[in-house]
């Protein structure tokens, strides 16, 4: 059966509006995560407050893309929504240093180590398993997303998130402390994007 993508993703596409707002609002974020560091350089350290709010806007993203998944029309936006759920998940358990954050033993077993490796390969197992057998709807449906609003946010901080490897692995070295808060500063706005592309999944659904 033919599927008309182009009402499978109806709304919320981009437009040149968002935009200004959209850049203008990283700016002004940027700005203030700056002078924050500037007067508390700690925040760019392990566990705190720029990668608790990364962790924030990942485990934010992550729950409204789960719950988005029951109200998806169609088993291939089920697999899309899900597989965005998935995605944001293992970010931000590789991201969190549970142990440091002194999380329960039980949440250490499944989100650190072979646990995490164990529990988010039998998740994505599952997915694909799902997803394999209308593997061409999926892919379609797939496709079409990259279009809208959300896939852009998705794309935008799958960039920026490769960006800050560089940092990480202090290829681009200025000095520890500015390598640090550089990575922390383009995962924070990547972070937030994701938040904001389930935001805005979550309008488009309402609004059809």
């Amino acid at each position: 059966m033919a599927i008309n993508d182009r009402e499978l993703f109806l709304s919320l596409r981009v437009n040149l509006p968002f935009w200004p707002t959209l850049l203008t609002g990283a700016f002004l974020l940027s700005l203030a995560w700056f002078l924050l560091w500037r007067l508390y350089p700690q925040i760019a350290a392990e566990n705190q407050s720029m990668e608790c709010f990364q962790a924030l806007c990942l485990g934010g993203g992550t729950l409204l893309y789960v719950i988005q998944v029951p109200s998806k029309p169609r088993p291939e936006l089920k697999i899309i929504t899900a597989g965005l759920s998935l995605l944001l998940l293992s970010i931000l358990l590789r991201e969190l240093d549970l142990a440091k954050a002194g999380a329960p033993e039980w949440l250490l077993l499944v989100g650190t180590g072979k646990g995490r490796l164990f529990l988010l390969g039998a998740l994505w197992l599952a997915l694909l398993t799902t997803a394999l057998p209308r593997f061409g709807l999926v892919y379609r449906v797939g496709i079409a997303f990259l279009g809208t609003r959300s896939g852009v946010l998705v794309l935008l901080a799958g960039s920026l998130y490769l960006l800050s490897w560089p940092f990480d692995k202090h290829i681009f070295h200025f000095s520890r402390p500015t390598d640090m808060f550089l990575e922390e500063l383009v995962e924070a706005h990547a972070g937030l994007l994701l938040l904001i592309s389930a935001f805005f999944e979550r309008r488009r659904d309402q609004s059809l």
